[in-house]
């Protein structure tokens, strides 16, 4: 199954804070600014600033701003992309390249009501779902699924 595809920055800035949303660091990190607020508690300044992290990190919007920064290098985020799954590998090929990897190396996939991100150890693939015709959302969300769980 190949896939070909551009992507917008507006779709990664408005779709990461959904990927990072309820991880173990920003969990994690979310509590210990939370503790560091009710500890501070005479300072408002700081229990304000805690509160404000905290809330940051459950909600996954802390992400946004790394987001923003892709804007410098749009050219290599916007595409065109084409994305070949095979059943030994995923091939994805971009402005920047192309890299190949087994399927070992992808830990899993989410879906959101308008994309796929596959989530590798490097990193996360971005797949708008307008970029398949009729059907072709099953069946990727179907072959995806079933090579993670491999």
């Amino acid at each position: 199954m190949t896939v070909a595809y551009r992507a917008r920055i507006w779709d990664y800035i408005r779709n990461t804070p959904a990927l990072n949303r309820g991880t173990r660091f920003s969990n994690v990190t979310a509590a210990a600014f939370a503790l560091i607020a009710v500890l501070a508690y005479p300072d408002l300044e700081l229990v304000a600033f805690c509160a404000f992290c905290s809330l940051m990190l459950l909600s996954g919007y802390y992400c946004a701003l790394f987001a923003l920064l892709a804007l410098t290098r749009r050219d290599l985020l916007e595409g065109p992309f084409e994305l070949t799954l095979a059943q030994d590998s995923l091939r994805l090929t971009g402005p920047a390249g192309s890299s190949e990897m087994p399927w070992s190396a992808v830990k899993k996939a989410r879906e959101t009501n308008d994309c796929f991100w596959v989530l590798t150890r490097r990193g996360a693939l971005y797949v708008p779902k307008s970029a398949f015709p009729p059907g072709g959302v099953d069946e990727f969300a179907d072959f995806i699924d079933a090579m993670t769980r491999r």
